[in-house]
């Protein structure tokens, strides 16, 4: 009897455990979030319009004047030498990449200053003068470079518009003067430029270059005309002129 009635005793409070256990709340199951993916760096890109501006210096070669008809001595060669000067100006393009690629074209306005000038040897008293100036040039060119990420480095070449100035003056200070004096000046108005350069973009918006540019000065035979209208033929043969440049540009 007393077995039977522990036996009934353990069930039931086997059944109670169980229901009691039924009636309490469950645990809510924790579903695990995702991590949180941080943002990609935006991909840097070369394309797109920019303006910027450049300063540096310019070499003018040595220019060679060789007296045509004789005004002094038929045939005569005389060499005005190179001129250096400071060169600034602004600068507009555009740059468009694909792959490590980029392809653009870029003009430029500059302004320098420079100027030379030499006697004839062969001039009485040395009195005829060769001159030769630079003043404002300007380019339309092609560019091609290759980028390393934020570093490219490019070539370019195109079209270059010059305001270069030679000329011939005899003053006349040593006999014979009168029907000898002759003045005349020339110039080269268009011509063609090639160059390299790297460049760098510090950030988004901003890059910083360094370039040179050679722009060809091809040799052109002018006229001098005396007091007495008669024509006497000059030829001027240079080596171009040399620009080394630093710059900064703003891309949009």
């Amino acid at each position: 009897m007393v077995p039977r009635i522990i036996m009934s005793t353990v069930a039931l409070a086997a059944f109670s455990q169980a229901a009691f256990a039924a009636d309490l709340p469950r645990r809510a199951s924790q579903i695990p979030e995702p991590p949180i993916q941080a943002e990609a760096p935006p991909i840097f890109t070369w394309t797109g319009f920019y303006l910027g501006a450049t300063a540096g210096g310019a070499f003018a070669g040595g220019n060679r004047f060789t007296d045509v008809n004789g005004y002094n001595a038929a045939g005569v060669v005389d060499r005005v030498g190179g001129r250096s000067s400071i060169v600034g100006g602004v600068t507009a393009g555009y740059n468009y990449q694909f792959g490590s690629l980029v392809a653009g074209v870029e003009g430029d306005l500059n302004f320098l200053n420079s100027r030379g000038s030499a006697p004839a040897a062969a001039s009485p008293g040395l009195d005829t003068r060769y001159a030769v100036r630079n003043g404002v040039l300007g380019t339309t060119r092609a560019r091609l470079g290759y980028a390393f990420d934020r570093f490219l480095v490019y070539g370019t070449g195109g079209l270059a518009f010059t305001d270069t100035r030679f000329s011939v003056n005899d003053a006349c200070t040593v006999a014979p003067c009168g029907a000898s004096t002759i003045a005349g000046k020339g110039g080269v108005n268009a011509t063609w430029t090639l160059g390299a350069g790297v460049e760098y973009a510090i950030n988004r918006n901003w890059s910083a270059k360094a370039e040179y540019l050679f722009v060809a000065t091809p040799g052109k035979t002018f006229g001098g005309v005396t007091n007495t209208g008669a024509v006497d033929n000059f030829r001027v043969n240079n080596s171009g002129v040399n620009i080394g440049r630093v710059g900064v540009n703003y891309r949009f």
